[in-house]
């Protein structure tokens, strides 16, 4: 079984992280970048392919997450500031890798980062990014994700 949700590129994906939406609005401006993340839990060890398209007017670009040890968390920092302090020290989100198909451990979150840009001359209006995952057959059907964004003028 998959599970896949979509959170803003302000919040880090943690390998014990768990669903929390499936759909995602943002509201940009014509010529801006923006950024968001794909996050999946497979319940067993998969090979698992991702895509990304867009509507006319955005380019879009995928990357996979990678995680890097933190051996200790600031003790200058009070509890409540310290975003993931229930899982730290451990393993947090940092560099992006290139490759989009990649072998995904069971039961941990893995994401998935994506840029997009809006062209300057791209039309104002509701325009949908779509993330797919492919996961090996055995594990289920592709999913696929909907990112809503307003373009402004």
């Amino acid at each position: 079984m998959i599970q896949a949700w979509l959170c803003d590129s302000l919040e880090r994906v943690f390998p014990s992280s768990r669903p929390k939406r499936s759909s995602l609005r943002l509201d940009v401006a014509r010529g801006e970048r923006f950024s968001f993340q794909a996050a999946v839990i497979i319940d067993a060890h998969s090979l698992l392919e991702v895509g990304v398209a867009a509507d006319s007017g955005i380019e879009a670009t995928i990357r996979r997450v990678g995680y890097v040890p933190l051996e200790y968390r600031s003790f200058q920092t009070p509890p409540d500031e310290i975003e993931g302090y229930d899982v730290l020290p451990g393993w947090v989100p940092d560099p992006l890798f290139e490759n989009t198909k990649s072998c995904i451990p069971p039961t941990s979150a893995t994401a998935y980062w994506i840029s997009c840009k809006t062209n300057p001359d791209c039309r104002p209006g509701l325009k949908k990014v779509r993330v797919t995952l492919y996961p090996e057959k055995c594990h289920g059907p592709k999913k696929e994700l909907v990112a809503e964004v307003r373009v402004h003028s």
